[in-house]
Parts: C-alpha cells; structure tokens; sequence
C-alpha cells in the first residue's frame, strides 16, 4: 500500500518540484475543490469534426455564470496513439464542470496497422482541430477562450505537449506521464505502438521529430508536468530534459513526482492539483491572444 508524503517544496532557486503520496480512486472524486459546494453538471456529446474519430463530450455546470466566464480545458486521452478514447477521461470531465471548469474530453483517429493514412501526426491533427472546435465555442458555453488549458495523460500527454507549443493558444499545459523524449522510451513498452504510428520500418528520425522535447518549447504556455517515481511504462526520467530545457528559457514549470505508477497519475489527488494549477493561470496577455504559433 503507498503511504500518503507530505508536500516537498523545491529550494528556491531550482525547478518546482513537489513529491507526494497518491491516493488510488477513480470515482467522481465529489470531494474536490475548496469548501464551496459542488454545482451541478451537464455532460452531452457532440462533435468537432466529420469524421468516425471526431467526437467530443462537453461538460459543464448547469448554472449560469452570471455575466462571467469560467475557464475550460480538453482533455486527450492515453494508449498509445492507438488505443482508449474519450470516456478514460469521463469522471475527470464531470469533476472539472463540478469545480466551475468548463470541460471536453475528445476521441481522435487512432493509429491501424492496415491504414497507413492513420499514421502519425493525424492524432496531432485531430487534437488541433478539437482545440480550434473547443476555443471556437467559447462564446457558446461561456467559457473564457483566453483561459483554456490542455490536459493530456500518457501518449495523451504527449499530444497536449505538442498542443501546448504549435496550437493557438493554450492558457496552460497539464502534462501526466507523456513521453518527451520518444528515442530514449523503453523500447519494450512503446515498439508496438510505434510501429502502428510510425510503420513497421519506423526510424529513430521519426522518433526524434515528433518528440516535444525537440520542438519549439519556447511556445509552451506554463505547463505542470507529472510523473510516477515508479512508472516503469513512461519513466519519470522523461520529464527531466523537458524541465532543463523550459528552465534556460525562464519557464519553470512545476513539477509533480508522485509515490506511484503510471497510472496512479489518474488518482484523485493528483487531479486536485491540476484542478488548482489550472485554476490559477491567468488569461493569456493581449500579445500572446494575437500571435500564431507556427504549426
């Protein structure tokens, strides 16, 4: 059994980084928040683009903002780029809307062996055209575009990365477990899933290419990274080049080594700290709303 730690602060000076204990649910969590109540939620499905793949639900409080708007986030999902879909984040998606976060957790083509135009980065694209759904129907679902975040968790965290530095233009990057830093995963855990996104005769070329840690980090929104000290699928170790290489740029992100596995990073705890992290970033200022990010 893991035995809940207390939070240790980084000493001032080095990268954010906070180490806890999990504690395992994937219930509603109606515990969440702060002592104010729980609003009611509705959820529905709909849809960001024509098509199979191109489904979202959308959750949201029932009750009016009055006047204001609240932040929102997408949520992707994990398995590989080839498996799961948009209910892994279902209870994530309730449980923001009840918090006042106006959610989507999106499905998006996965990777087939047989169908080669599924390959790498239409996952990346689908995710893009999710997000340019999502900020798009701000105005609809009261949401403030200038305050949405992206949540991704493993291979899920991955296409967030990569929202977070090329899409226009996240408010925040919630990244669980998603690798960085393709070339240096265990080769074991992902050589399945990369032959799918990749091809059976895929390089380490591929690899490096669609890797975040290689692309234009300087892009990234300021961005929480959480990682198991035991995850033995994406190794807690793949958030190190990624937090060095924000740290050159002045973006110290906060980081997150929970007591547990890859997937304890779904636990209801570590969802309270990415409920509170979105929910202090500020609206992007006026010159980052205008800028486009090269995609």
């Amino acid at each position: 059994m893991l035995m809940p730690r207390d939070w240790r602060p980084a000493p001032a000076g080095t990268f954010a980084l906070l180490v806890l204990g999990v504690s395992i649910g994937f219930g509603a969590f109606a515990w969440v928040g702060s002592a104010a109540p729980l609003l009611m939620v509705t959820r529905f499905a709909t849809r960001y683009g024509d098509g199979a793949w191109g489904t979202v639900d959308v959750c949201k409080p029932t009750m009016p903002a009055f006047g204001r708007r609240r932040p929102g986030v997408l949520l992707i999902h994990g398995g590989g780029w080839m498996e799961g879909g948009r209910d892994a984040f279902r209870n994530w998606c309730m449980s923001f809307a009840q918090n006042d976060v106006v959610a989507a957790t999106i499905d998006f083509r996965p990777a087939v062996p047989t169908e080669p135009e599924s390959r790498w980065p239409v996952q990346l694209d689908d995710s893009k055209a999710a997000w340019d759904w999502f900020r798009g129907k701000a105005s609809e679902y009261g949401v403030d575009p200038n305050r949405i975040c992206v949540l991704g968790a493993s291979t899920g965290g991955h296409l967030a990365l990569w929202l977070g530095m090329t899409a226009q233009k996240p408010a925040c990057v919630v990244d669980i477990a998603g690798p960085t830093d393709l070339t240096t995963l265990p080769r074991q855990n992902f050589d399945l899933s990369f032959q799918r996104v990749f091809g059976l005769d895929y390089t380490s070329r591929q690899l490096h290419d669609a890797s975040p840690i290689y692309g234009p980090i300087e892009n990234l929104p300021p961005t929480m990274m959480i990682y198991g000290a035991y995850d033995e699928v994406v190794p807690a170790d793949q958030a190190t080049p990624l937090d060095a290489a924000m740290r050159s740029l002045h973006r110290t992100p906060v980081m997150i080594i929970h007591q547990g596995d890859h997937l304890d990073g779904l636990s209801s705890q570590i969802f309270t700290h990415a409920l509170k992290f979105i929910g202090a970033v500020p609206p992007l200022p006026p010159a980052a709303r205008e800028a486009e990010s090269p995609g």
